[in-house]
């Protein structure tokens, strides 16, 4: 066994031999390099490195001395992102006495098959560890269980005050409206309607679409990837606001065409026009919070938004009263607490290091790969714009009641009081989208299944929660925003049926949530669709108006919108691949690696050489398999006969031997 000591002692590697399972560990060893062998490695480490399964042990030393001689060579296949490594043994041409072995010696057969410690990622490699596989189809541990629900409450704690906080900055508005009097709420109110249905929704949703791409990319620690997508989306949102600033600028000429009154529609024109800037504000506040939202940044948001809504209560007070702005004064108070927003969230950025570890410079690349993201954010819009648009669509429906003046009403003040109790599990439905994705990209499908579990459990308490509330309070609530006796008496009767409805939206919005988390927000939009306007929107009408019900059948639509829309979720969420989902996040937001380790054989050793992959690729580095008659093939200082390195993109970007990036998801080898 000489032959195996010479290999030991000329690649400076430990090998521990084990008669057990027929495996070999390399083991890092502390070397000192010496003066005249720039390219060893100086190992310092004593853990083992590489795990080497013994395919094909060689039958005699004299054997093992033609394979490490000249008359061989090694194909060494390399790459960062894909397991396991194989080394080919290949036996150099016949001579023209040995013409017999010929055939034979042409084949490459494996030798050794090389696994790395760092965890597999590969697609003809397991998905997940052992422990992983485990857990996938055990149930949670209560350790496990509370330590997710600590960080999901990390994330969703905040949020839910941000929410409560964005809550208060719009109704302080509406209070404002009030004051100036019946025609500028009434105005502002319908304004307030269609910039929601036209504008905020579309912007919203359209940006949640970086939602499963940020947080995969953090979990996967593809830093760079977090500050493309919040690029890409700012733009994707400035563009997407040069239609909806055309409709808002035509809201009179539109609402005239509708047959409104021309009064109302003077009020809500003029509101719509002064809100024109506050596209511009949320084209950057609403990547803004889930760029932050995504590395489970939460409560700076909260802390930033709240400073931005003191200001806006003196803010309103300037403008509408003391310098008698009237309703522009309110629209303009909104535009500016959003903007306060979006400054307050860029002073943490720039002075919290954030920005160091995930942001890239503005360059070309943010305009290119739209494709990814295009994908997710507009069935994500889809998504919020079907739900949204359908409490407009109540609304509406109302005013065509018996007594449409009290339904409307009513309405009203139900839907502010639906708005409120969504903070809660709107709030855990972004936690747990963030969670997903963060454990999904990582490469843990376990930890993402146990986060799913425990998000759907804190809906089902929170939907308790709301339900006991609704039903409690219902005779007192609605003195919160009106003293009218009909109203009040609507209110009371129709507040517990909104408690009902909770039960199913609070499970459906987590579940809406983990989809998003998952990059499935396609099937939400089918699901909300089929379930608010297939199932919701007939069951409302033939109750309230066939039926003669009246305003009590429309929220029974939305009871039955809720529970085909909960249990449709679900049935998707519970039957959910979480391996296939992690598989899923490692394709979408897998890092491109920027360093690749190439193993070449040079001299009979066996030198690991770390290159920046730009310097690997570069044209003429690597060329195409050369005799040994022509010469060997130079790396730095390093000379070899032969390289193959086969480089796996991960996120779908994949270099041919020019640098130059092809086709997505396609395997390519560069020789």
């Amino acid at each position: 066994m000489q032959a195996w000591g010479w290999i030991m002692q000329s690649s400076r590697l430990l090998l521990n031999f084990s008669c057990m399972d027929n495996r070999m560990q390399f083991h890092s060893e502390s070397t000192v390099q010496s003066s005249d062998d720039e390219s060893d490695i100086d190992f310092r480490e004593s853990e083992p490195l590489i795990q080497i399964n013994l395919e094909m042990p060689p039958s005699s030393d004299d054997e093992l001395e033609s394979f490490v001689g000249s008359k061989s060579e090694f194909l060494i296949k390399g790459s960062s992102m894909s397991n396991p490594l194989q080394f080919h043994r290949e036996n150099a041409l016949p001579s023209s006495d040995d013409e017999s072995d010929s055939d034979h010696s042409r084949e490459s057969v494996p030798l050794f098959h090389v696994h790395s410690k760092v965890p597999p990622s590969s697609d003809d490699e397991s998905e997940k560890s052992p422990c992983e596989e485990d857990l996938l189809h055990q149930c949670p541990l209560p350790c496990q269980i509370f330590e997710e629900l600590k960080k999901l409450l990390e994330i969703a704690g905040p949020l839910a005050a941000l929410n409560c906080v964005v809550y208060v900055r719009a109704m302080v508005s509406v209070l404002c409206l009030g004051r100036l009097g019946g025609l500028q709420l009434a105005g502002g109110a319908l304004s307030i309607g269609f910039t929601n249905i036209t504008g905020y929704s579309v912007l919203a949703g359209l940006a949640s679409g970086m939602d499963p791409i940020c947080s995969q990319a953090y979990g996967c620690e593809n830093y760079n990837l977090i500050g493309l997508a919040l690029q890409r989306t700012i733009l994707i949102l400035l563009s997407a606001c040069l239609p909806i600033s055309v409709l808002w600028y035509n809201l009179e000429s539109i609402l005239l065409a509708l047959r409104q009154d021309p009064e109302i529609t003077a009020v809500a024109s003029m509101f719509c026009l002064y809100s024109l800037p506050d596209l511009l504000a949320n084209s950057f506040l609403q990547p803004l919070r889930i760029y932050l939202k995504s590395q489970g940044l939460a409560a700076p948001m909260f802390w930033c938004s709240a400073l931005a809504v003191l200001l806006h209560v003196p803010l309103n007070i300037l403008l509408v009263f003391v310098l008698e702005l009237g309703v522009p004064g309110v629209a303009i108070a909104a535009v500016c607490t959003n903007f306060n927003m979006v400054f307050f969230i860029l002073v943490y950025l720039l002075y919290s290091g954030v920005l160091k570890g995930t942001w890239v410079p503005w360059s070309t690349e943010c305009l290119r790969g739209w494709g990814p993201l295009l994908t997710l954010a507009l069935p994500s819009c889809l998504a919020l714009c079907l739900e949204w648009w359908w409490y407009e669509i109540v609304t509406l429906l109302a005013g065509y009641l018996p007594n449409p003046q009290v339904a409307v009403a009513t309405t009203g003040v139900i839907i502010q009081t639906t708005a409120l109790m969504y903070t809660f599990p709107q709030a855990l439905s972004s936690s747990v989208s963030t969670r997903v994705g963060n454990e999904l990209g990582a490469g843990k499908p376990a930890r993402a299944r146990i986060a799913t579990f425990v998000a759907l459990c804190c809906a089902l308490v929170v939907a308790i929660v709301s339900l006991t509330w609704t039903t409690a309070l219902r005779s007192v609530w609605g003195h919160v925003f009106t003293e009218d006796e009909n109203v009040l008496a609507l209110t009371a009767a129709v507040l517990p049926l909104v408690g009902l409805c909770e039960l199913g939206n609070c499970p459906q919005t987590t579940g809406v949530g983990v989809l998003r988390g998952s990059a499935r927000p396609a099937v939400g939009a089918r699901i909300n669709l089929g379930s608010f306007y297939a199932v919701g929107t007939p069951v409302a009408v033939a109750l309230a108006f066939w039926f003669k019900i009246g305003f009590g059948g429309l929220w029974y639509g939305l009871l039955a919108a809720q529970i085909a829309c909960a249990a449709s979720i679900l049935f998707v969420v519970l039957r959910t691949d979480w391996a296939a989902e992690a598989k899923r996040a490692r394709d979408l937001t897998g890092p491109v690696p920027k360093e690749l380790q190439v193993t070449v054989k040079t001299s009979n050793r066996i030198v690991p050489v770390d290159m920046d992959i730009d310097e690997l690729l570069k044209p003429g580095l690597f060329s195409p398999k050369k005799p040994q008659s022509e010469g060997p093939i130079r790396i730095g200082n390093l000379e070899t006969e032969m390289i193959m390195v086969i480089v796996d993109g991960g996120a779908g970007q994949h270099f041919n031997h020019c640098g130059n990036i092809i086709a997505q998801k396609e395997s390519y080898q560069c020789i």
